[in-house]
């Protein structure tokens, strides 16, 4: 096995470490010749310390190594990880070499207007905890449909459940709800509606819809009081999806990302719980809005070149056993 790169991780490599932070590090490497042969090579190693059951102290270090083949599928599917790790800057390098640093030039290749991970990640968090007028009106829309929705209906003269697909006619199209098509599905393209964030296929009942969309108005309900009292909020998964909006900010808008972002001192006030939560939810809702707009302007393309990256890894694990076996 062969080291290609490692570094610092998580908040060590964002600076935004508090006196409680854990190491950890991500790194990345080639596997021995003989497992490249045959097909044996693991796909990640993991040496962290500590308890896994249990969470880590100061003392406790995370090391994981992901195998070229695998970092670079990560990196096409727009991991959050591999973004990180594919900005991290040689004074937090523990571990270098040419293969890094050709990967590291050429990251602008991996960046696309989806960017499936961090941008399904970031548009997830922002509708878990945005309860702004417009998301809420949105989702009233939605729940006065279904409350008007009989579970059951007469069709062809008998009675049947009523499905999604029977009333797309009703449900209301807007900022924060759109009928959208996921031609990335098993069984191949398939249609969906989708309500701040969440899914529903067409062919699930309206029943099911209902159960969703009734605890979703609960949740959003509850969170209006939560912002107001500043209680129950996971401070620190807030820092997480702001950081990860300042960073699809900064890809979109400036071609790269380089850190600390100029947003840290409010993503570390944000983590530590020093701010009020409708300030933050505002921020949020904003940074989500925004990549949205730049997304839709952006001149990357829709998806990556996975075959130059395939190219890439053959060129690099042929020469790997060349090498071992000369």
């Amino acid at each position: 096995m062969k080291t290609v790169m490692e570094t610092v991780f998580g908040s060590h490599l964002y600076e935004l470490q508090t006196p409680t932070s854990d190491r950890d590090y991500k790194g990345i490497f080639i596997p021995h010749p003989r497992d490249i042969l045959l097909g044996t090579a693991p796909k990640a190693i993991d040496t962290s310390t500590g308890d896994k059951s249990s969470k880590n102290t100061i003392d406790d270090i995370d090391r994981q190594l992901y195998s070229l083949k695998k970092f670079i599928s990560l990196a096409c599917d727009g991991d959050t990880v591999a973004l990180d790790m594919l900005h991290a800057t040689d004074d937090k390098l523990v571990a270098n070499s040419e293969i890094w640093q050709y990967i590291r030039a050429n990251r602008w290749r991996f960046y696309t207007t989806e960017l499936t991970g961090l941008f399904g990640y970031v548009r997830k968090q922002a509708a878990k905890y945005g309860v702004k007028g417009s998301r809420l009106a949105a989702l009233r829309e939605v729940y006065d449909v279904l409350q008007a929705t009989p579970d059951e209906d007469i069709f062809d003269g008998r009675s049947r459940k009523s499905k999604v697909y029977d009333i797309i006619d009703t449900l209301p199209e807007n900022e924060f709800c759109r009928f959208i098509k996921d031609e990335g599905m098993k069984a191949g393209c398939q249609d969906f509606y989708e309500v701040l964030g969440r899914k529903f296929q067409y062919t699930i009942t309206v029943a099911e819809m209902k159960k969703s969309l009734y605890k979703l108005w609960d949740e959003y309900g509850e969170r209006a009081r939560q912002a107001e009292a500043n209680e129950g909020i996971d401070w620190k998964a807030l820092s997480h999806a702001l950081r990860g909006g300042y960073q699809l900010i900064s890809i979109f808008r400036d071609g790269d990302i380089v850190y600390p972002l100029k947003e840290s001192e409010f993503i570390k006030r944000v983590k530590t719980g020093g701010a009020k939560f409708s300030e933050v939810q505002e921020e949020l809702e904003d940074a989500m809005q925004q990549v949205e707009r730049l997304a839709a302007v952006s001149q990357y393309p829709k998806q990556v070149d996975r075959e130059f990256w395939d190219t890439f890894v053959e060129r690099v694990y042929a020469d790997a056993v060349k090498a071992y076996y000369k």
